[in-house]
């Protein structure tokens, strides 16, 4: 190999070193420039395994994490809306409740003839009609809430198989028939059965009373879980970000800086390839 040496500077032809090096300086530093672009370009700071293949994994699962949870949120607004579907039928049942206490102590009086009792039984029996009809009408997604068809009622609202994630409540004791409230048989006719028929109404308005504060209590417990979820899904969101992302201020310096290089190692190489001929024209 002919060449000429001086100090550290030599120039070659055979072999141009200076011109392998600025290209393999262009290629490495052009795929810099390439990243930054798709880094910026899709908002994503991993476009390929190849870019973080641990953070890729991480991400991914984060990911999992994040539809599940978004899952969650959507089984607790659901059980919240069936809480309220529920409840709202309860309060109708309550106000009817209250027309029969009414009624009933109407009807226990004895300034009250038998012909105006007939009359305040015909809507009492009414009501109690009214009562069946919304026990069974009453429903959310093709399940009747008020009645005795439901069974134990599960919301899964987190995203594992245990029964911490999931609220749970006795649905039968939403069953608001009138059989079930202690009602069924009882009538306004008399003053005595009229009389009898008051204590039994007053643990009736008790029994939905209670269903209803422990439907609330429920509906509070599944809305904290809901706050909950809210909170974890963001954090995770958050942190999926700070790995995922694009850092658009440092994939823009990085791009900036790289093109920068770039164009120095263009103008190296068109130098470079300059010096075999320089080495010729020394030697011939």
């Amino acid at each position: 190999m002919y060449g000429y040496s001086a100090d550290s500077t030599s120039m070659r032809i055979a072999t141009n070193v200076s011109s392998i090096a600025a290209q393999r300086s262009m290629r490495k530093t052009g795929d810099k420039v390439n990243q930054a672009y798709a880094e910026l370009s899709s908002g994503s700071r991993i476009n390929k395994a190849a870019d973080d293949a641990a953070g890729l994994a991480i991400s991914e699962l984060m990911r999992a994490q994040i539809r599940s949870k978004g899952q969650a949120r959507r089984n607790a607004n659901d059980s919240v809306s069936f809480l309220q579907v529920a409840n709202g039928g309860l309060n109708e049942v309550h106000a009817i409740l209250n027309r029969f206490k009414e009624l009933a102590i109407q009807s226990a009086n004895d300034t009250v003839s038998d012909k105006e009792r007939a009359m305040v039984d015909m809507e009492y029996q009414e009501l109690s009609d009214e009562i069946n009809r919304i026990a069974t009408s009453i429903e959310f997604n093709g399940k009747h809430l008020l009645s005795d068809e439901v069974t134990d009622l599960e919301f899964q609202v987190d995203t594992h198989n245990k029964a911490s994630n999931r609220v749970t409540y006795r649905s039968d004791k939403l069953n608001t028939s009138i059989s079930a409230l202690g009602l069924s048989g009882t009538n306004l006719r008399t003053k005595s059965s009229s009389q009898n028929v008051i204590n039994k109404i007053s643990n009736a308005i008790t029994r939905v009373s209670e269903r209803r504060s422990e439907l609330g209590a429920v509906e509070s417990r599944v809305q904290s879980t809901i706050n909950n979820l809210d909170l974890s899904q963001h954090n995770i969101e958050a942190s999926n970000s700070r790995i995922r992302d694009t850092d658009f201020a440092m994939s823009t310096s990085n791009k900036t800086k790289n093109e920068i290089i770039m164009n120095a190692n263009t103008m190296t190489l068109a130098q470079s390839n300059t010096l075999p001929g320089m080495a010729a024209k020394l030697i011939g």
